[in-house]
């Protein structure tokens, strides 16, 4: 638990902290950055737990963690925290109740739960959301954000 609460935070932070460490700055942590980062942050912790840490960021198990899939992963954590909230929010940003919303109710939304992220992190967050690519997301979209695989 401790090693997740500190991998979380502000999703602004963490664009800082993934780009920390990133050590060769490809864009990508693999295990062994993944291992110095955590190292760094001074946590007791075993080795399992860092790899089953590693393991739930990697959602296409390539062996990396993008920065796609850590704030993808980082979102969803922190969303399915608060499933029924999220849900009842969804409600209150349909404001035209036509059970859609529109990436700009969205970013509101999100920022109105306390979510500290960049825009075009958000955009692109609402872009997986958007499975039929319609520039509009339905009740059914973000439960299946929201129970997507979190490990």
């Amino acid at each position: 638990m401790k090693l997740r609460q500190a991998l979380s935070g502000s999703l602004t932070a963490v664009k800082s902290k993934f780009g920390e460490w990133d050590r060769n700055q490809d864009g990508k942590v693999d295990r062994t950055e993944f291992h110095q980062a955590v190292a760094a942050l001074g946590l007791d912790t075993t080795e399992t737990a860092i790899n089953d840490a590693f393991d739930g960021f990697d959602q296409d198990e390539d062996g990396e963690i993008n920065y796609k899939e850590y704030i993808l992963h980082m979102l969803r954590e922190l969303l399915s925290l608060s499933l029924s909230r999220v849900m009842d929010l969804f409600r209150q940003w349909d404001e035209d109740d036509e059970g859609v919303i529109d990436v700009d109710k969205f970013c509101k939304g999100m920022a109105e739960m306390g979510l500290d992220a960049p825009r075009e992190d958000l955009e692109a967050i609402f872009g997986e959301l958007d499975r039929a690519g319609t520039g509009r997301v339905d009740h059914a979209d973000m439960r299946y954000l929201l129970r997507q695989k979190v490990d």
